[in-house]
């Protein structure tokens, strides 16, 4: 439905929710290496239909790793969420996402760091919901200076 034209799940009915999440973070070598990995099942369903509420993504997924030596700070990350249901009669749905982030960032001094990091690095450019897509790949490549 719309409020304020503005769209909103449709969501009047009952629902019965059951989630799991399994996830894993490790820092390995001395804290050299941060791993995380960590999935998320979500069923969410109408208690009248027993269809999936609308948006909803019944599968989520993400990892990343992130890699410290000296002032050198790599990280990926990476994250999927599955087809996502469009209205809740279960009909059409968006499609999957996969989302690909990087950054490097080198610490020249105490107060000033260098970076450079790319969102979207896949070029997704599927709908997330009606008429707003995924923004498109974007590279920034900057400086930060702490006071």
């Amino acid at each position: 439905g719309t409020e304020g034209g503005k769209l909103v799940p449709v969501n009047n009915g009952e629902a019965i929710y059951n989630v799991a999440t399994i996830g894993l973070s490790l820092d390995l070598f001395n804290d050299i290496v941060s791993l995380n990995l960590d999935g998320t099942y979500t069923s969410a369903r109408l208690c009248s239909t027993g269809k999936q509420i609308m948006w909803v993504p019944e599968w989520q997924a993400h990892a990343g790793i992130t890699v410290r030596y000296l002032k050198l700070t790599l990280n990926a990350d990476y994250a999927f969420t599955s087809y996502r249901w469009t209205s809740n009669d279960n009909v059409q749905s968006y499609p999957a996402i996969h989302l690909l982030n990087m950054s490097a960032a080198f610490d020249c001094t105490d107060n000033i760091q260098v970076f450079v990091k790319g969102e979207n690095l896949l070029d997704q450019r599927v709908p997330y919901h009606d008429n707003y897509y995924m923004p498109s790949r974007k590279v920034t490549v900057g400086v930060k200076v702490k006071k």
